[in-house]
């Protein structure tokens, strides 16, 4: 569980990185924006690579589906990346894919410092970790809730800012 701390700290990191450099991030942001699109694409393709199956493609279309239709919810980023961190520590090898969530929290957070997001962003995080009494039905089923979250991932792929 101190991975996941450190992947909310991450969080905090980034929007302190935002009041910090404000007049350095302005300029970057269609690169940030393409780096992030990168580590979600990175961390989609790790959860389905994980637990491969049909049943897993099946998933990843019906996450991208039901994402798709809730993208307008902003902070709805800070949920899959506390889901995605949940669904990996129940995985064995998780150490490559937990440092992409936390490159991905960071790099998302960097976008805007708010502290609204960030109380928001502290719920949709912490939300995921309360399915630990159901911990064993999850493990599982763990490629299906996996293949669901990239998904939900690979919906939130943006053009530009």
């Amino acid at each position: 569980m101190l991975e996941a701390v450190i992947i909310y700290l991450s969080i905090i990191f980034g929007k302190f990185l935002y009041a910090l450099a404000k007049e350095e991030i302005k300029p970057g942001v269609k690169y940030i924006m393409a780096g992030r699109n990168g580590l979600i694409l990175l961390v989609a393709i790790a959860l389905i690579h994980s637990n491969f199956g049909l049943i897993s493609i099946l998933f990843t279309f019906f996450g991208l589906a039901a994402f798709i239709f809730l993208r307008r919810f902003s902070n709805l980023v800070y949920f899959l990346i506390g889901s995605a961190t949940f669904l990996v520590l129940l995985t064995q090898d998780y150490m490559i894919l937990m440092s992409f969530i936390l490159l991905l929290a960071m790099t998302h957070s960097s976008m805007s410092s708010n502290k609204k997001e960030l109380f928001a962003a502290t719920i949709y995080f912490v939300l995921p970790f309360s399915l630990i009494l159901i911990e064993t039905f999850i493990k599982g089923n763990l490629g299906i809730f996996t293949s669901f979250i990239a998904g939900g991932l690979l919906a939130q792929l943006k053009k530009g800012p």
